[in-house]
């Protein structure tokens, strides 16, 4: 006799477990089940469906490599070196979507690197007879102390919710149920149905057991098919010596992080009363036959008046999901509540961090950032951290310009204070360079700090570099008048500071003057007076390209704080947009704007711009001269 009805293995790609539902077999298989009635004699075979729906199964059954979880596959062929599974010879190969989607679940697990290279631990699960996810949680559940526990939820994973709801008794089911629920966790809810069932089924006959079954809305066949792949997994373990079973009960926090590590894509972060934010963007809902469900809606269902703010108060702020389910919307199934903290742990390898404002904390005295750390698109944790381990370079700048050219350093260091004297002296004094006044003063202090000081991004930093780069002696950070006061290397570049501009093919002669305050201050064109109709008046300001990238940094720092921040190391920021700006590309403060936008994301308005802050002698001026040689 056929039943025309097989268990067959299938990879849930929901719950990453392995699933063994009972099925309609295919024609081919009812065919061979066929030719065993004749095998040793004449037999007959009776099929116990009929020809009509015989006609409608498939012809053949699907391909096991298809319907499996090719994690498996994959983790086991690089662990045994079997071959590349992309061009292994298979006869229905796998698709590719199926293959990117076996390593990004091996990378989640911690078995492959993100080289897709086998690690210490993926070496572990390929010698587990279990699938990968399951394997993971009970890798953990061995490090965490809750084996027996991780054991029955793992195995309840992996079969059809043994809670039975019929339509005309939902009332009824959903009462009895309730006995099970715990308030924080569905996955604890499956350990009570567990518990409860195995401390009947050690008194009871088996006939009682299904009756204490129907009684509670449990199905009788899944509870013997959840026990029969505890058993599977449990024989395969005792098998392992490096796995013990825990003798005392394990706490919620130790069987949820061991769910966890198997589990990492299913968190999600509360946005409103049972709506959450999870991984790769999704926007779910606790399903209402959720313990975590009822317990929101029956909290409120008390209150006439919920105050604001009071929902989201009592919902579990983080989640942990088993499975999404998509109907109507997208719903997750079998939850828990987790701390967010267990992810920056167990989902290290995976996480990416993003550093963004950095900013120099005066009462730390350190540089800082802002660290978004995220998994999967979800932000999980936002902190402050030394931005001297992210970038270095910028971190020293920062820590420089703020805390030591500023002079908001609030320690008390011997150089420091010297140099902050002389300073402001040298401030006081009528000096004709140009580097001897305002900003270009910070500028030679900048500089002379930066030739000496690397990876100092706090005062900590700095007095670490004192003692080992100086013996710790200052000297080498006091600054003289001297190194004030000499000539700034742009100054040197003399191709930057040519004697003739050329202006679309007319060459102008340009003379220079170190006047500070006076009207012929810093460059001035000679134009020839038959030649001043040809003159284009916008590019007067290109004549010089020394003055170009000064201008820029000058306009880089008249931006706002908050977009200066983003532009660390800013002398290098200035070189590589001076670089990149044209005399034929338009106004300039336009250029820096889009290019600012482009290669920084850093979107300027057109008043944030101060073109105030630019020195009138980085303006070429105009004179006009006849044939003699006169103005």
């Amino acid at each position: 006799m056929d039943s025309g009805l097989a268990r067959v293995s299938r990879y849930s790609s929901h719950t990453h477990t392995r699933r063994l539902p009972i099925e309609k077999i295919s024609q081919s298989s009812a065919n061979q089940r066929k030719g065993r009635a004749g095998r040793l004699s004449e037999g007959v075979c009776l099929r116990l469906y009929s020809e009509q729906d015989f006609l409608t199964r498939p012809e053949f059954a699907t391909p096991e490599i298809l319907r499996s979880n090719l994690a498996d596959v994959i983790l086991r062929m690089i662990a045994f070196r079997i071959g590349d599974i992309r061009t292994f010879p298979f006869i229905e190969p796998p698709s590719e979507r199926a293959i990117r989607s076996g390593f990004e679940l091996l990378v989640q697990l911690g078995a492959l690197d993100q080289q897709n290279a086998l690690t210490p631990l993926g070496r572990k699960l390929a010698h587990l007879p279990a699938d990968p996810t399951v394997g993971r949680m009970l890798l953990e559940a061995n490090r965490e102390g809750c084996v027996r526990e991780v054991l029955v939820i793992a195995a309840g994973l992996s079969i059809q919710d043994p809670r039975e709801r019929p339509m005309d008794l939902a009332q009824s089911a959903d009462l009895m149920h309730r006995k099970f629920q715990h308030p924080e966790s569905d996955f604890l809810t499956l350990l009570n149905i567990w518990n409860s069932y195995h401390d009947e089924m050690e008194r009871l006959s088996q006939n009682q057991l299904r009756k204490f079954c129907k009684s509670h809305f449990l199905s009788y066949l899944r509870m013997r098919e959840w026990r029969d792949i505890y058993h599977q997994l449990e024989r395969t373990l005792k098998e392992i010596r490096s796995f013990r079973e825990n003798a005392e009960p394990a706490e919620y926090d130790q069987i949820h992080r061991a769910l966890l590590s198997g589990l990492l894509s299913g968190i999600g972060q509360l946005e409103e009363t049972n709506h959450y934010r999870a991984t790769r963007n999704r926007k779910v809902m606790i399903f209402p036959g959720s313990g975590l469900f009822k317990k929101t809606a029956r909290k409120f269902a008390k209150k006439k008046k919920p105050g604001p703010g009071d929902e989201r108060k009592n919902s579990p702020k983080w989640i942990l999901c088993a499975e999404f389910m998509e109907t109507t919307r997208l719903y997750a199934r079998t939850v828990a509540r987790i701390d967010p903290q267990w992810i920056l742990r167990i989902g290290a390898h995976v996480l990416t961090h993003k550093y963004t404002e950095p900013f120099y904390e005066e009462k730390g005295e350190r540089v800082l950032a802002r660290e978004r750390i995220l998994l999967y698109g979800l932000e999980v944790a936002v902190k402050k951290t030394a931005y001297v381990n992210i970038n270095a370079r910028a971190a020293t700048e920062i820590f420089i310009r703020e805390a030591l050219v500023e002079g908001r350093l609030l320690s008390k260091v011997p150089f420091h204070e010297a140099n902050q004297r002389l300073l402001e002296s040298i401030r006081e004094q009528q000096t004709r360079l140009r580097t001897g006044s305002g900003w270009a003063l910070d500028e030679k202090l900048y500089e002379f700090y930066a030739k000496r000081l690397e990876r100092v991004g706090s005062f900590g930093d700095l007095r670490a570099c004192l003692r080992d780069h100086y013996g710790g002696k200052d000297d080498a950070l006091r600054i003289t008048e001297d190194d004030l006061l000499k000539e700034t290397e742009l100054e040197q570049e003399l191709n930057a500071f040519p004697d003739e501009a050329e202006l679309k093919g007319l060459k102008i002669g340009l003379e220079y003057a170190y006047k500070p305050g006076e009207a012929d201050d810093g460059a001035t064109l000679k134009i020839p007076v038959e030649e001043f109709e040809s003159v284009d008046p916008g590019l007067i300001d290109w004549a010089v390209p020394g003055y170009i990238r000064k201008r820029i940094e000058y306009l880089l720092r008249s931006l706002p704080k908050d977009k200066r921040k983003q532009l660390f190391p800013m002398a290098e920021v200035a070189q590589e947009l001076a670089l990149k700006v044209s005399a034929e590309a338009g106004p300039l403060v336009d250029q820096l704007a889009d290019l600012l936008w482009k290669l920084r994301k850093v979107q300027v308005r057109k008043n944030d711009w101060s073109d105030e802050s630019v020195p009138e002698y980085l303006r070429p001026r105009v004179e006009i001269i006849d044939r003699k040689k006169q103005t």
